[in-house]
């Protein structure tokens, strides 16, 4: 990250697009999701279908929330989550070095004050990027999941959530 994305991304509250903002692989992440909604529909507006308007609505109902959830996690990837602290910035950093450390993920430190943390899923193999930038008086973070080489989807049903709340109850601690 360079110095002018890091102030844009200070002030937006969202880190610059990245390797894992690309479109194809967002693209073939959100692909199950979207032929399930639209499969839905499908089933929905066939004339003469064996399958009874009530459990035709039922299914649009749940798929057409899935989908939207997609597209709400898709449209807040990258926006940054904010920790307020009473520390300096130095002491921001020690802070997060301590957590890292001691929940055990391995972490890079940019000349800028940006970590970049690879989140073990599977077998201790990096699963999420957590980026982690200290202020005074604030530590701002981002937690995405890394797909694979067939696509990435922009939510994980819930495991984002809890690897953030992993650092901020560590970070008490």
């Amino acid at each position: 990250m360079k110095e002018t994305e890091l102030r844009k991304a200070i002030s937006e509250r969202r880190i610059p697009k990245d390797k894992l903002s690309n479109s194809w692989d967002l693209g073939i992440g959100m692909l199950p999701v979207t032929m399930i909604f639209f499969a839905s529909v499908v089933i929905l507006v066939t004339p003469n279908n064996p399958i009874s308007t009530r459990t035709e609505l039922i299914l649009f109902s749940i798929t057409g929330l899935l989908f939207a959830t997609a597209v709400y996690y898709l449209l807040k990837d990258r926006k940054l989550k904010s920790i307020s602290t009473s520390k300096s910035r130095n002491e921001n950093r020690i802070l997060i070095i301590e957590t890292l450390r001691q929940i055990e993920w391995g972490y890079k430190e940019d000349p800028l004050g940006v970590f970049h943390v690879d989140v073990p899923f599977v077998f201790g193999h990096a699963g999420h990027l957590f980026i982690v930038i200290y202020l005074e008086g604030e530590i701002l973070f981002n937690c995405r999941n890394v797909g694979t080489s067939k696509g990435r989807m922009p939510f994980l049903f819930g495991i984002d959530t809890f690897k953030e709340l992993k650092f901020i109850c560590d970070r008490k601690n």
